[in-house]
């Protein structure tokens, strides 16, 4: 078996190095052959010379497109070279995306090899944040569920705030608490592209990423391809890899305008203009303020033996957010919070809240950088 695997880069060398080397690390794949190929969308000149010594010491390819080509074209242009270089090459059997910023685990490729040996079409892992490292690991959130429903309740939650939010999270909460509490294989269409398995014969009949989606949505669109093509797609928690969270994208200062193209474009095509332009019609009217809203809940977070999850997120609203899971309550005395996410909490704004074993939820409240909670 031949495993092709595309990272796409931008200005983050020192992960391109970091992943590789984990993917060499790999464990339980046998006799299996590991071709890399690197896609450079963005590097400066010592960044460059990282990749270089990359390529050099690891034996992978590096391929350079003129410009940044999005993640979409990066790993259509990556996964076009797996099968060329070598005469009479065949193509890989299995083809995998992700981000420089995951690092898989010990026996995270063959836990998804094996999924995709048993029947499924692509593959998804369970994704932690940081090293794995901590005692209480962050399980970061599946790809959202998609539909109207959804996004009519999100912008609800945004504008208008207290019942709404209490019932976004709900419904968003049960989503992920499903994927986060799996113990086998689950069937799922909501797997992050930062990192996919597929087999050659799932690529082939669903094609190529999007190139239209520069930014976010090129994922979510090819899943919902290939689901009404009927292929399966499994959420695998028995393969691990740690995501590092949003490292690359600020670096890209036509990042946000891109996710607003990419969001329009995935509305027309899976909801219709319709909709689309009646979200848009709401959003004039009533702008979405989620830093301003009420989140609905009541009371501070509190760490007791009743505490069964922490959850941790880049909004105050909570949606999305990271998991901690204490099955057993926490100890007052003792503080949960991961390194990784106060050291996080120093670049950007993080809220977390508390969910005890009744299902009640607190209000969020800003992670501190210090010991404190």
């Amino acid at each position: 078996m031949r495993i092709g695997v595309v990272l796409v880069h931008y200005r983050t060398p020192l992960l391109v190095q970091e992943a590789v080397r984990a993917l060499l690390c790999s464990e339980g794949l046998g006799s299996t052959e590991l071709d890399l190929v690197i896609v450079d969308n963005g590097s400066d000149q010592a960044g460059r010379a990282v990749l270089r010594s990359v390529q050099a010491s690891y034996g992978v390819r590096l391929v350079t497109p003129r410009g940044n080509l999005g993640y979409a074209g990066g790993v259509n242009l990556g996964f076009s070279q797996l099968s060329t270089g070598k005469p009479l090459r065949r193509g890989p059997d299995v083809l995998i995306a992700m981000n420089p910023d995951v690092a898989v685990g010990p026996r995270c490729l063959s836990e998804l090899v094996r999924a995709l040996n048993e029947g499924a079409g692509v593959a998804g892992p369970r994704f932690a944040w940081g090293e794995g490292d901590d005692e209480n690991t962050v399980l970061m959130p599946p790809a959202d569920a998609v539909g109207r429903g959804q996004e009519l309740g999100r912008y609800l939650a945004e504008s208008r705030g207290g019942h709404w939010s209490r019932r976004a999270r709900a419904v968003w909460r049960r989503h992920a608490q499903r994927h986060w509490t799996a113990t086998s294989d689950l069937d799922s269409y909501s797997l992050s592209g930062a990192l996919l398995a597929i087999s050659a014969v799932a690529w082939n009949r669903v094609g190529t990423l999007d190139e239209g989606y520069r930014l976010y949505f090129e994922e979510t669109d090819w899943l919902r391809r290939a689901a009404k093509l009927g292929i399966p797609s499994r959420y695998v928690p028995g393969a691990i890899a740690y995501h590092g969270y949003a490292r690359s994208t600020p670096q890209e200062p036509r990042a946000a305008s891109w996710f607003a193209d990419s969001e329009r474009r995935f509305r027309r095509r899976w909801y219709g203009r319709a909709f689309a332009t009646l979200l848009r019609s709401l959003a004039r009217r009533r702008p979405p303020r989620p830093a301003e809203v009420d989140d609905g809940a009541q009371g501070t977070p509190r760490l007791d033996a009743e505490v069964r999850w922490i959850e941790i997120s880049a909004s105050q609203l909570g949606l999305p957010a990271g998991g901690i899971h204490l099955p057993v309550g926490c100890d007052p005395d003792t503080d949960p919070m991961p390194e990784v996410v106060r050291t996080r909490s120093r670049e950007m704004d993080l809220y977390w809240r508390t969910l005890d074993a009744a299902g009640r939820e607190s209000a969020s409240r800003k992670v501190e950088t210090s010991g404190e909670h």
